[in-house]
């Protein structure tokens, strides 16, 4: 018969050639369907990722330019503040004169509203020898070292001609000023009421100077405007 053939085997048919040919085609057919919606699916995972990455940067774009910069205006930054630095105070040296000892305390030099006082620390000459003392307009040994007036802005000068440190320490006056050795000392204060304040150095530099008013401890005399 010519549309069949023997098997290997001697004796045995087979299946005609045309239906093998036709499983063939049918499963080359199968498998490019399979293909095809497999292609499908992933272009469209493909085109969904790349839609969400889209829609996610533009989300983010315009909500970092939302409303900040609407209509113009730029966005706020902490860098565009404008600041403010408080002025440095600076260090004035003073060459005071020392009135005659005994000489009634003067008050500083007016100049306005405010006041300027001289005061320089030196070696005096004490019953103990010479040890280093405050001295104001009024002179070596003078109790009160310097006169103010009660609500005026007062500058003091201090220059410390010793080789040792000093403070003016005045509770009363709400002052403790640290004092460097042979340097200038420049401080403000306002005396709010008249009266009289003590102060005093509260680094010890001679018991004689420290135990007696006029050297290392003393008062601030406050008069009325």
């Amino acid at each position: 018969m010519a549309d069949r053939y023997e098997g290997a085997g001697g004796g045995g048919e087979s299946a005609p050639t045309g239906e093998v040919d036709d499983l063939k085609d049918a499963h080359a057919l199968a498998w490019g369907v399979v293909t095809l919606l497999v292609g499908v699916v992933v272009l469209a995972a493909v085109v969904f990722g790349l839609t969400a990455g889209v829609g996610a940067i533009w989300s983010s774009v315009t909500a970092q330019s939302g409303p900040n910069v609407a209509a113009g205006t730029p966005a706020s930054s902490p860098f565009s503040q404008p600041t403010s630095m408080a002025p440095m105070s600076t260090m004035a040296s003073a060459s005071p004169t020392d009135p005659a000892p005994g000489a009634d305390p003067a008050p500083g030099s007016a100049s306005g509203a405010s006041a300027t006082v001289d005061v320089v620390i030196r070696n005096v000459s004490t019953p103990e020898g010479s040890d280093p003392a405050f001295v104001g307009p009024g002179g070596v040994g003078a109790a009160t070292l310097f006169s103010v007036t009660a609500g005026q802005s007062v500058k003091v000068v201090v220059k410390n001609e010793d080789s040792g440190p000093h403070t003016f320490t005045s509770p009363g006056l709400g002052l403790s000023v640290f004092i460097g050795p042979q340097t200038t000392k420049t401080f403000t204060f306002t005396p709010k009421v008249a009266g009289t304040f003590a102060w005093r150095c509260e680094i010890p530099c001679g018991p004689w100077v420290m135990g007696h008013a006029g050297y290392m401890e003393g008062d601030v005399e406050v008069v009325k405007s």
